[in-house]
């Protein structure tokens, strides 16, 4: 290689963007971001005030923030199974925008253009720009503020945990750290991605291991490429910064917590992980799609050759001996991916059943410039290789069972984007090596992608359509369906019959009610579905309700709210038995709202604090 073919620490020179001087008047790159920024706002218009749950997982989310606002203390006055990280995030934006839902949106709205600007960032040192802006449009349309089922909590503005959403961000910071120290071979860049990694420690474990593997992968890869690389002067200061967040968590649950409670609570889900009657839940078995493995590898083998039919055709358009006019071969190209994609194919949500696939061969093409040393690969290349590494792991909890009416609207998300730049840039790149019709292939790509983006756009406005009940007023107000209407007649009924200094427990889970009632519980303890029983002991919960009984209880039917997807039919009697027990044996019913002869919600209150009166049955009635 000749000595000017590579900068002094081994790397060929970047080629700098150019960007369009200030007299230019065309700038393509503020057109790209004028596009996303607009499909961003008809995207929040189409889902506004749509992406809650009213009932499952997201109470949590604004009941904790809400509580540690008002001076209680995570791990003392408040159990939770993650470290606190997210929570004081979330109790931030509360204290800057005002306690509300509205303000927990605004802050998660933050977050999602940060995670827009450094996924665009991270994309740009190795993909060209209308590729870039086409595979995040993509991805703008589809994942972040799209909902495809019956439950919400799949969306950046309401997720189920903000953990995940936090840890994506974190993460894709970490690896944007690093690709500047791939390119310049700063310490202080290196620093910093110890310290992002550091913080992504203290969000999902899914995440951490993903990005923990991808870095691993990415420096390993860097220092072989670079054997007089300080290999471990490296490998030491990244540990260092990395350890920093957690000690200095450690260090301020310490000062009003033992320090085994500090560091049970710095160290959240890793201690549980392992747990077998965790671990082995049937619920996480659905969720990797295990239970239903051969319907998963075939619906996703059925989705993988639909693509292939729907982009393969387009390389031979013009190859053969009948010469047709270009732009019957282009309409061709453009029309035959939403034909196949019209094929009966059953649910759209099968659509990234292939992505492990799609994955593995998207990690091996940038994988395959850092085998060898010849050429040495780019900064940018090896930040590929990084970010390649990222979405294949980030996609393990889910492997076999890809769809964004789950987990996979954050784990899918880096191998979507990936699998877009392989389509749009690589494949055709390929294809030209070897005198295919590249072009046209890429044309082809392009409507695929818009033909999928557009059916889960649609489909998305069809569930949002069924968004019709009213749940609470003013900053706090949600749309969701019936459920929603139960939620918000359930909080009528506790403001009415349940005292501001009482206290009030809500079965199996709901402590959305908690937060819009203003009522506090009386115990650590606001979830009880099978899981949390398992990491937080039923006995021990029991034990803390009977020292601290709750002045009332209320309690959702299974109508409202099943346990199903845990193996358990009926709460209190096929799963925390113990709870239904101690619910039986010193709470009696004194109110219940009903629809069509169906109780829904029962309001229960001490039998010895109860005065003896008949059972009040309300009507369901509905607000729109």
């Amino acid at each position: 290689m000749q000595p000017d073919a590579t900068s002094e620490r081994g790397f060929p020179p970047a080629t700098p963007h150019q960007e369009p001087s200030a007299s230019a008047p065309f700038d393509p790159q503020r057109l790209s971001l004028s596009v996303l920024a607009i499909a961003t706002a008809a995207m929040l218009a189409l889902s506004w005030q749509r992406w809650t749950d009213p009932l499952i997982d997201f109470g949590r989310e604004i009941y904790l923030p809400w509580r540690v606002l008002s001076g209680d203390l995570l791990y003392r006055d408040l159990e939770h199974f993650y470290s606190p990280l997210s929570v004081y995030v979330n109790a931030g934006w509360l204290s800057l925008f005002g306690v509300s839902i509205r303000s927990l949106y605004a802050g998660n709205l933050v977050l999602l253009l940060a995670c827009g600007y450094l996924l665009y960032r991270v994309l740009r040192q190795f993909a060209d720009l209308a590729v870039t802006v086409t595979a995040m449009l993509f991805v703008l349309l589809v994942f972040p503020l799209s909902r495809y089922g019956t439950f919400g909590n799949y969306t950046f503005l309401s997720p189920y945990s903000h953990e995940i959403t936090h840890g994506l961000v974190l993460s894709l910071a970490t690896l944007a750290a690093l690709g500047r120290h791939f390119e310049t071979r700063s310490r202080v860049s290196l620093a910093v991605c110890g310290l992002a990694l550091g913080l992504v420690f203290l969000t999902k474990y899914e995440v951490f291991f993903a990005a923990f593997g991808a870095v691993a992968l990415g420096l390993a890869a860097c220092w072989w490429m670079q054997p007089r690389t300080r290999v471990v002067g490296d490998a030491v200061l990244l540990a260092a910064c990395g350890a920093v967040p957690f000690l200095v968590c450690w260090g301020l649950l310490g000062l009003y917590l033992p320090v085994g409670t500090a560091l049970r609570g710095a160290l959240g889900p890793y201690p549980y992980l392992f747990r077998p009657e965790i671990s082995q839940n049937v619920f996480y078995a659905k969720v990797a799609g295990l239970e239903t493995l051969g319907a998963s590898l075939e619906e996703g083998g059925a989705w993988l050759i639909v693509y292939t039919a729907a982009i393969l055709p387009a390389a031979f358009l013009g190859l053969g001996p009948l010469r047709l006019n270009e732009r019957v071969y282009a309409v061709t190209a453009l029309l035959l991916p939403p034909v196949m994609l019209s094929l009966p194919l059953g649910h759209l949500r099968g659509a990234l059943m292939p992505l492990p696939v799609l994955a593995i061969i998207s990690t091996f093409v940038a994988a395959r410039p850092c085998l060898t040393r010849q050429p040495v690969p780019t900064p940018g290349r090896l930040l590929r290789l990084t970010l390649s590494t990222f979405a294949l792991l980030l996609l393990a909890k889910v492997f076999f069972n890809v769809h964004l009416g789950h987990y996979a609207f954050v784990l899918a998300l880096p191998a979507v984007v990936l699998t877009a730049v392989m389509g749009l840039g690589d494949l055709p790149a390929w294809l030209d090596s070897r005198q295919l019709n590249g072009p046209l292939t890429r044309l082809a790509v392009g409507s695929l992608l818009a033909s999928l983006a557009v059916m889960h756009v649609t489909a998305a406005a069809r569930v949002y359509g069924t968004q019709l009940s009213r749940v609470a007023d003013g900053a706090d107000l949600m749309r969701a369906d019936g459920r929603g209407a139960v939620v918000d007649q359930a909080v009528a009924l506790v403001k009415a019959r349940v005292a501001p200094d009482q206290t009030l427990a809500v079965l199996p889970e709901g402590a959305g009610v908690n937060y819009l009632a203003s009522r506090r519980t009386s115990v650590p303890y606001i979830v009880f579905d099978p899981i949390d029983l398992e990491i937080f002991n039923e006995e021990t919960v029991v034990r803390s309700l009977q020292a601290h009984p709750p002045d009332h209880v209320l309690l959702f039917s299974r109508d409202v709210r099943d346990f199903e997807e845990f193996g358990c039919m009926t709460f209190g009697q096929d799963c925390a038995t113990r709870v239904g027990a101690w619910l039986r044996g010193g709470y009696v019913p004194r109110a219940a709202v009903q629809y069509q002869g169906r109780r829904l919600v029962t309001l229960f209150a001490r039998k010895d604090a109860a005065p003896v009166a008949p059972l009040e049955l309300i009507e369901m009635t509905f607000r729109r």
